[in-house]
């Protein structure tokens, strides 16, 4: 089981102090679960119900959790492993391996590979539908099997709308993302946090941020719209976070089971006079939301201490939490 550097540096004197309570209950699971491009600064986790109810109540918030290159597949593989970017030499993003491209970020067309088996299209099913019935289907058989477990849950939400994320074009089309039907009239009204930075009057920044022009109205009103459909996505989130709750109930695994909430790099929208986008130095994109509960974790706290994808423990702790 792979885990990453956070995972051990956030909860390892956690874990370490529950020894006697993991003697009792055996190895605890790790289940993560990963949005792609989700914001921390644009306050998206407040349209998260979900989030607030099992993670901000139940487990601690990680305030000031960073990533080190804000783009997915870096940042993913950085998570896994502890290491930066120059170290994998993972710098750029390269087709996942069970979501396949070119279907990758399409909401209604997914195409999934599970191990060797040949790749099955779901067309007209919405994607991350999918990936909450995989998780949940992943969860029966880890319950079955009766031994400590690590599930990734990665859904696509709220990337854009993404048909040649692949295919041989040198840039890709983006699109807003697409909520599920049922959600699809959520949030009306809701708009882009006018915070200090956004659509400034003044150019703020440097190379060519600080050449960028002002917003005018359509943009902004386009904009805020591309704002609303984002949050809507997450409400399908919000279901699978609940429905991986259920189902660790139901197998009685909750309270031997660490669960983590995260991205893999935020999102700027009209910041600086950004276009929708990542990859940024910006806070906007560097800092994300973090979210650990479990065993022992502190229920309801905020912590605000710097970290990021890359401080590795010793490795004497590294070995006593994995045996704990």
């Amino acid at each position: 089981m792979m885990l990453s550097a956070i995972f051990l540096h956030a909860m390892m004197a956690l874990v370490v102090a529950s020894q006697d309570t993991a003697e009792k209950k055996g190895k605890p699971n790790f289940i993560i679960i990963m949005t792609d491009d989700q914001d921390l600064h644009l306050n998206s986790l407040d349209y998260q119900p979900a989030v607030q109810k099992h993670f901000a109540e139940q487990g601690t918030f990680y305030q000031k959790h960073f990533v080190t290159m804000a783009q997915c597949c870096p940042s993913r593989v950085s998570l896994l492993t502890g290491m930066a970017g120059h170290n994998t030499n993972v710098t750029d993003v390269f087709p996942p391996d069970v979501l396949l491209d070119p279907y990758t970020y399409l909401y209604y067309n997914a195409t999934l590979q599970r191990n060797q088996d040949p790749p099955r299209s779901f067309p007209g099913e919405y994607n991350t539908d999918i990936i909450k019935e995989k998780a949940l289907g992943f969860l029966d058989d880890a319950a079955a099997a009766d031994e400590p477990f690590f599930i990734g849950v990665m859904p696509i939400a709220p990337h854009t709308e993404s048909p040649a994320s692949s295919g041989g074009q040198a840039i890709p089309e983006f699109f807003p993302p697409i909520p599920a039907k049922r959600h699809e009239n959520l949030f009306q009204g809701a708009k882009i946090p006018r915070t200090y930075s956004f659509n400034p009057d003044r150019p703020s920044g440097g190379s060519y941020v600080k050449l960028k022009p002002k917003m005018n109205d359509t943009v902004l009103e386009y904009n805020d719209e591309f704002y609303r459909l984002r949050l809507a996505t997450l409400a399908a989130v919000d279901d699978i976070i609940n429905e991986v709750f259920e189902k660790l109930e139901e197998h009685n695994l909750l309270d031997n089971t660490y669960v983590i909430y995260t991205t893999d790099n935020g999102f700027h929208m009209g910041q600086h006079r950004l276009d929708p986008g990542k990859a940024c130095p910006y806070e906007e994109d560097v800092n994300v939301p973090m979210f650990i509960r479990g065993p022992n974790v502190p229920k309801g706290v905020t912590n605000n201490s710097t970290g990021n994808r890359c401080q590795s423990p010793s490795k004497s702790m590294r070995t006593r939490v994995l045996n704990t």
